[in-house]
């Protein structure tokens, strides 16, 4: 009976949804990515007896990174149930990224927006190839968001409904993300400011908002970090984020600072973001180009990227293709940290041609037209309220919650650099402002006609991130193949081998290490053996591990040996 109701038909399409792209993806293999291997460590040393120690991730590799107790907590959970494993790891971030998904189309949902309206909204935010991605991984991204939605949902309940309990449980999740990073303290602070300039707010109490988030969340979290002070990890007031906002400013100067700035904002959190939900805001564009101001802006942006495409295929002069890695890169999903494609930036793989680089640069500019101005327009609204010109709003506590929470995330991170998937965030919760905000987009209705530039626009999106992840995590199997051939074929101990950043960083970490000339930096003692995606002048191929791709060529695996190293 609970599947023939409607309103569960959209959650039982997304649940096969992922059943498909969990299929298509695998998650099954033994290795590491990224920065993982940092984390699973930890838990490692949890899980043995000892005290939560330091990460690669702190100053200098000394320690520290994100406050990861819930993460570690999370990972154990599964462990202990299912068998310690790189891949059960995983697992349990994916199974995170599943249900957070669902509280994601509730919250949605509790716009008044449509079942399908939300859906859609759903699937942007999933098929995001950073957001994707990284529900395959045991990196902190996924986790910290999905325990963010959860904490938007419970308070945004609580609020509306005016029930306390919920509201505590809300703040609860909001702990529990800052325990695994850091950002999760501005749940709490855009709560309490909420609760002081929005009338459902002034109606919960503005005190009672401001000691239930000390009590819940600000005091937990200063003794969490006094803890990991006593038992030697890194806390806050030690984070390697926390210096080098500190001491940006002074290394770069006022221009060039402002300049950075600037650059991170416009194209590392705008460019990132609103590429990534320009599926949910497209479905505005038939109405906002019957706008004059609109209209002039999508012109003068076509005719400018027209003649840049125009000027770039006809081969009157070239330009660069500007991504802000770490995940994403030139063409897929990665990283791929091997010394070959890293180290020494040798295309192994397709790349995107620049022509429809810029046609995609041209689609991200029309969707922060929009963006911007709606956002400048809630900003307004609140500024009014907060100065008391205008006693009441027409806006919902969830669009002051959501935008106070985004301003406060992006001003942080823009202090430092970003990396692409430290946007995931954003996107998330731009989705949520959108939805709570916009009446048009509240009361879209689907057709062929008006959804069009939305339906490409995901197809291409969703097909990247499916097809990119696939594809890594196949180069990481076969990569896995490679490196088990070598320690456990060959019996070659880990520190002669050059497996790659996360192998060496799992195996052979060590804080005081100091890389040696013409070696990959990552903890390699001995080169004897290296793992790339092709030759190097130099070496010999021992071994190749072939793997399978949808965009581009099949890739192989090499085992390489230097060719001053004797055959063993």
């Amino acid at each position: 009976m609970l599947i023939m109701n409607s309103k569960w038909i959209p959650v039982a399409c997304l649940m096969i949804v992922w059943a498909i792209a969990v299929y298509i993806v695998d998650p099954v293999g033994e290795f590491l990515i990224n920065d993982d291997f940092g984390f699973a460590t930890a838990l490692q040393n949890v899980m043995n007896g000892r005290a939560l120690g330091p990460t690669w991730l702190g100053p200098q590799g000394s320690g520290g990174g994100p406050a990861l107790f819930v993460h570690l907590l999370w990972g154990q959970l599964f462990s202990n149930f299912f068998g310690h494993s790189f891949t059960i790891l995983r697992v349990s971030v994916l199974v995170l990224s599943i249900t957070g998904s669902l509280a994601f189309f509730f919250l949605l949902r509790s716009t008044n927006a449509g079942d399908w309206l939300s859906f859609w909204g759903t699937l942007t935010l999933i098929f995001n190839p950073l957001y994707f991605s990284q529900s395959f991984t045991y990196m902190t991204d996924v986790t910290f968001i999905s325990l963010t939605i959860f904490s938007f949902l419970m308070i945004h309940w609580g609020i509306e409904k005016n029930i306390l309990a919920l509201v505590v449980i809300g703040l609860f999740f909001a702990l529990s993300a800052t325990l695994t990073r850091q950002f999760g303290l501005f749940i709490a602070l855009a709560f309490v400011v909420t609760c002081f300039i929005h009338p459902l707010g002034r109606r919960f109490g503005f005190r009672k908002a401001v000691v239930l988030a000390l009590v819940i969340v600000v005091i937990p979290w200063v003794s969490f970090e006094y803890f990991l002070h006593r038992v030697g990890s890194t806390p806050f007031t030690d984070h390697q984020l926390l210096n080098e906002i500190l001491s940006f400013p002074a290394q770069k100067g006022f221009p060039d600072y402002l300049v950075f700035v600037t650059i991170q904002l416009s194209q590392n959190v705008l460019g990132y973001t609103c590429l990534a939900i320009s599926p949910v805001v497209a479905l505005l564009y038939r109405q906002y180009l019957d706008r004059n101001r609109y209209q002039c802006f999508f012109v003068l942006v076509s005719v400018f990227f027209g003649v840049l495409v125009l000027g770039i295929y006809s081969g009157w002069f070239s330009l660069p293709i500007f991504l802000n890695g770490n995940v994403v890169f030139n063409l897929g999903i990665g990283p791929i940290l091997l010394k070959d494609t890293y180290i020494l930036g040798i295309k192994r793989m397709v790349s995107i041609p620049s022509e429809i680089y810029y046609i995609l640069f041209w689609w991200t500019v029309l969707s922060v037209g929009l963006v911007v101005p709606l956002v400048w327009k809630s900003m307004r609204d609140i500024s009014k309220t907060i100065l008391g010109s205008a006693k009441n709003t027409s806006e919902s506590f969830l669009t002051y919650f959501t935008l106070i929470f985004i301003l406060l995330y992006v001003w942080t991170i823009s202090l430092t650099g970003i990396r692409d998937r430290y946007t995931i965030p954003i996107a998330a919760m731009t989705i949520v402002f959108l939805f709570s905000f916009s009446n048009e987009l509240r009361n879209f209705k689907f057709s062929i006609r008006n959804g069009f530039p939305a339906f490409v626009a995901f197809g291409m999106i969703g097909f990247f991130a499916l097809s990119a992840t696939h594809d890594f995590m196949s180069l990481k199997r076969s990569q896995t193949q490679a490196l088990n051939y070598l320690t456990n074929d060959l019996k070659i101990p880990p520190n002669h081998i050059d497996g790659g950043f996360e192998f060496n960083g799992y195996y052979c970490f060590d804080k005081d290490f100091q890389p040696k000339e013409g070696r990959s930096w990552w903890w390699v003692d001995r080169e004897d053996y290296v793992i790339t995606l092709g030759d190097l002048s130099g070496y010999e191929t021992v071994k190749r591990f072939p793997f399978c791709r949808i965009i581009g060529q099949d890739g192989v695996i090499h085992i390489l040996k230097p060719l001053a190293v004797k055959s063993r």
